[in-house]
């Protein structure tokens, strides 16, 4: 004689309290980890101001250390400032001119009169050879803005003899960088004796690394 039992009904409740008590432990380990969350908190707190003050500590160190090593500095170089004045001042010399100028005068009265006219007469003839080879002008230039991507001004230049007399020569030009840094000059008007333009065409403005209108309407820029 067999009997069957049904054990459905003991293996689900079995597996129920099995789930009851796996719930039952997940909401322990979450109410200790609640818990702790204030703890952990006040100790990362705590670490992050020990390492504030640490560095804040250290800061301060280092400027106290080169603010003691400037003021060291300036006090050996204050020091050193005065040891050199006060060599200089133990070494300096006081040379007395006008004693010089009139050792050179006796010197002079004792030499022959013939003597002395001769160095005269050679000091005066070399003066005057100096003069005579001296020349000298004075220019003026006028720097003129020409807003263009090759050329950035015009040049008049203004030539006189002396400050109150009028103009002897005249001239105008314009300037052109090319790579390498050489630099291109091209004289627009010449004034000597006679005005004196340039003859422009394409040739030219293309020779000098810009275009023919440019060129022109530099020119009209000569005020001369």
């Amino acid at each position: 004689m067999s009997i069957r039992v049904d054990n459905r009904y003991i293996y689900k409740y079995l597996n129920e309290q099995h789930e009851r008590d796996h719930a039952r432990t997940i909401g322990e380990v979450a109410k200790n980890k609640r818990k702790e969350i204030p703890f952990l908190a006040t100790l990362f707190t705590g670490a992050a101001l020990v390492i504030l003050c640490l560095g804040f500590a250290l800061y301060f160190a280092n400027s106290y250390k080169k603010i003691s090593e400037n003021n060291g500095y300036i006090s050996e170089f204050g020091n050193f400032n005065k040891e050199f004045s006060d060599q200089r001042t133990n070494t300096d010399e006081v040379i007395n001119i006008d004693a010089l100028l009139s050792q050179i005068d006796d010197q002079n009265k004792s030499l022959p009169i013939d003597d002395v006219k001769e160095i005269q007469n050679l000091s005066n003839n070399n003066m005057l050879e100096s003069n005579a080879n001296t020349v000298r002008d004075y220019v003026i230039f006028d720097y003129i803005d020409f807003d263009n991507e090759d050329i950035s001004k015009v040049v008049v230049g203004r030539q006189y003899d002396d400050p109150s007399s009028g103009m002897t020569s005249a001239w105008c030009y314009v300037e052109s960088k090319k790579s390498g840094g050489i630099k291109n000059t091209l004289y627009l008007v010449n004034v000597n004796d006679q005005r004196t333009e340039a003859q422009l065409t394409d040739d030219i403005a293309k020779s000098f690394g810009t275009s023919l209108q440019t060129l022109t309407e530099a020119k009209s820029k000569c005020t001369i």
